[in-house]
């Protein structure tokens, strides 16, 4: 009786065993219930997390979102946004090639009408600048602006697109600071004409005792 007992009861956790094998080899991983789409797939990252792997051209936690730049290939000094390419700042034209102070470069003659800090006006003048490029593609230098005594004012403006540009502040060597903003220290935005290559601004020049002038400056190629 004792025998059968034990072999009864071998048998019982024989039974157990093998229940909990089977349970074993079903139990749930990682991926389970995670859903790709677009052809992504499921993998584990080095923490253990579940993460979908994309196809080339297809991104997001799912794989849900399309790249519309993927194999858009732009030229140089563009860039893709929406799968359209866009000339960098700096650049136009068809391939992007064009550097846009390009058309600002040259010999200009200056008039310049002058306003005091208050909003005065003081009286009108006319000088020579020349535009020269500067070491970043998205600048050049106005050379004498306002006409000053030595030493010469030259300021660095920034291109903003094909018919706009500004100065944003500059402090020359004189320690004279230009700007081209308002009272509200919003910024004003300079001006170009393709037709005409005319250039216009309105911009502040704050001297070191803090006395500050006005100008509507107007350039014309020469």
């Amino acid at each position: 009786m004792k025998q059968l007992k034990v072999m009864k009861l071998f048998a019982i956790a024989v039974a157990l065993m093998s229940t909990l094998v089977v349970f074993d080899s079903c139990t749930t991983t990682e991926c389970d219930g995670v859903e790709c789409l677009n052809g992504g797939s499921c993998a584990t990252d080095q923490l253990g997390q579940a993460v979908c792997e994309c196809e080339a051209g297809f991104f997001g936690d799912a794989c849900q979102f399309v790249d519309s730049c993927f194999n858009v290939i732009c030229p140089d000094n563009a860039t893709c946004e929406g799968g359209t390419c866009y000339c960098n700042v700096g650049f136009m034209g068809e391939n992007c090639d064009v550097e846009i102070r390009s058309q600002f470069t040259g010999s200009y003659t200056a008039a310049e009408f002058l306003y005091s800090s208050t909003g005065t006006p003081l009286y009108e003048i006319t000088y020579n600048v020349d535009i020269n490029n500067a070491s970043d593609v998205t600048e050049f230098i106005i050379a004498n602006v306002g006409g000053f005594d030595a030493p010469q004012a030259d300021v660095t403006a920034q291109v903003l697109d094909d018919d706009n540009w500004a100065i944003a502040s500059y402090t020359d060597v004189a320690g004279r600071v230009f700007e081209s903003v308002n009272a509200n220290g919003d910024q004003i935005i300079g001006s170009y004409s393709a037709d005409t290559g005319i250039m216009a601004i309105t911009y502040t020049v704050t001297y070191t005792d803090g006395d500050k002038n006005t100008g509507d400056l107007v350039l014309t190629p020469q």
